[in-house]
């Protein structure tokens, strides 16, 4: 791994049809000295053949969210990975400044997220920032409008990038094989409960308006269902972090800093299925 090249990507791969653009918009608005490797894992059973927009695919059965990400980061050995969601579209080449800038301004961020000019609504749909529409390039004028010097706490991660040595210290991991609980499956909240470590240690999870990529939300369908938006698992978190009774019912809800609910941090679950 070269000194400038800090950046793996891991695509998790179910069902969403327009994987090739997100794939196409990594390769083109990622600065080639800082992207190290992109890695696909490919959950949908089909037999993709990207070939250099791709740099190390794994096939594998439909196994969810947070084990698609664990089998990705376990292959990355760059200064930081990214967890890309497939309908993401990176569509300026300065992304990445803000997301440096942002890890520099804050050094206990263990990830960084950025900003969509799309997010979701109370519906399960989308809503697009007024002024703003979906295009695969945005000139720089029209991106440098978008940009502004804030951060959130406690993120969605459709798009985290972490900083790998922090990740690898996050409590409850297990070392070199599992950074997301694959106890959350299909998908949902397995985010939540990484926010909910990391801050119980001192980190933080940093959404940033320094930075915007495109996200489509609500993309990926159940595997069961079809449904889509399959993205909220709540019922799981809760059983995992929340303070019961004698009887077993929840007494206490957790939230995702750490403020209520349990606060000893069990080993995550790593599943054989």
């Amino acid at each position: 791994m070269g000194d400038m090249k800090v950046l793996d990507i891991v695509v998790p791969h179910y069902s969403y049809e327009f994987l090739e653009t997100c794939l196409k918009s990594i390769r083109r608005n990622t600065p080639p000295d800082i992207l190290n490797r992109v890695i696909l894992i490919n959950g949908s059973g089909n037999n993709y053949n990207f070939g250099d927009l791709v740099d190390i695919q794994v096939n594998v059965k439909n196994q969810g969210f947070a084990k698609n990400c664990n089998t990705g980061i376990r292959l990355s050995d760059a200064k930081y990975v990214a967890c890309a969601n497939d309908d993401t579209v990176i569509f300026n080449k300065h992304w990445w400044e803000g997301i440096i800038d942002t890890f520099k301004d804050y050094p206990n961020a263990l990830c960084v997220n950025p900003s969509s000019p799309c997010d979701p609504d109370g519906r399960g749909g989308t809503v697009i920032m007024d002024g703003y529409e979906y295009k695969e390039d945005y000139t720089d004028e029209e991106y440098n409008s978008l940009l502004k010097p804030y951060v959130i706490d406690g993120i969605c991660c459709w798009f985290p990038i972490f900083n790998r040595e922090l990740l690898d210290k996050v409590p409850g991991i297990i070392p070199g094989k599992a950074w997301f609980d694959e106890l959350f499956y299909p998908g949902g909240a397995e985010d939540y409960d990484l926010n909910r470590r990391s801050y119980l240690a001192g980190m933080r999870c940093l959404g940033t308006n320094r930075s915007y990529v495109w996200h489509w939300w609500f993309k990926t369908r159940h595997p069961i269902t079809g449904q889509t938006g399959v993205k909220f698992d709540g019922n799981t978190f809760d059983e995992k972090w929340g303070i019961k009774d004698k009887n077993g019912n929840i007494i206490e809800r957790p939230d995702i800093y750490g403020n209520s609910g349990k606060k000893d941090i069990p080993q995550i679950t790593i599943r054989n299925d």
